[in-house]
């Protein structure tokens, strides 16, 4: 979500009119590809998650790579 967040963030402080938004979009759909393909864990989740119980860490990152999917979808649209 970061991810997101930081990338709106630049646009709004740089005045990005509405023609360069593509760019934005493709630059943060290849992001979210590739950590898609690298089984990307951010450091602290992944402390947390080999701290846990077993099962939930399973979870935990289905669930992160449920979301990098997701990102990619819905920017594929």
């Amino acid at each position: 979500m970061s991810m997101f967040q930081t990338n709106v963030e630049a646009q709004q402080r740089e005045r990005t009119s509405i023609t360069g938004m593509p760019t934005v979009l493709h630059a943060v759909h290849t992001l979210n590809a590739e950590r898609l393909a690298s089984k990307f864990v951010t450091l602290k989740t992944k402390h947390l998650v080999e701290d846990g119980p077993e099962k939930e860490c399973k979870e935990c990152l289905q669930h992160v790579e449920g979301l990098h999917i997701s990102f990619v979808v819905y920017l594929n649209v």
